[in-house]
């Protein structure tokens, strides 16, 4: 479909992997995953000199284990950081069956959230307020007793694409969406 930017600046690639009457499968991928990754190893590459460096001058002893806690500590938070980077997020939508959502992570892991036809009120645009500035999030409008708790799911969390990749989205989901408001 074509490259579109996220709210805040990074570029990504939205596409309809398969359309037909009853099936929409749309993926939105991270063009900017290797800087990323580099980026982060590049933070890890810093903070292990830094304390090679610091062992060097400070030495080692009881009276510096603190320093190395904190140190793992911060090589810990930059690993888990490296593995929630957002490869791709992608919608399946069929018709008279299910919308399901999901986000494949570079560390492997992938979430996903299946809402069922029969559950889905409606499919909107909503904008929000976020770091004093207004952006816009596509959101599930939910009803029934299964999905009492989250009456609102937002998709595409992760990547937030702006408003145009957005209403792309939107017309495409509508089309094959048959929603029948009671």
């Amino acid at each position: 479909m074509g490259t579109y930017w996220t709210n805040c600046g990074r570029k990504i690639n939205a596409r309809i992997v398969q359309k037909s009457p009853n099936v929409l499968n749309l993926s939105i991928e991270n063009v900017e995953l290797n800087r990323e990754r580099l980026l982060r190893l590049k933070l890890a590459a810093a903070v292990l000199f830094l304390y090679a460096l610091t062992i060097l001058m400070v030495g080692s002893g009881r009276n510096v284990l603190w320093f190395h806690g904190a140190f793992v500590i911060l090589l810990g938070l930059i690993a888990f950081s490296y593995t929630q980077i957002v490869r791709n997020e992608s919608l399946v939508l069929v018709k008279d069956f299910a919308l399901q959502y999901s986000t494949n992570f570079i560390g492997g892991s992938t979430k996903n959230v299946l809402i069922p036809i029969k559950h889905i009120h409606d499919v909107v645009i909503n904008e929000a307020f976020h770091n004093l500035k207004v952006v816009f999030i596509l959101t599930v409008l939910t009803k029934g007793n299964l999905l009492k708790s989250r009456p609102a799911i937002t998709l595409l969390n992760h990547l937030n694409p702006r408003v145009d990749c957005l209403e792309m989205i939107y017309n495409e989901v509508h089309t094959i969406l048959d929603i029948e408001n009671d």
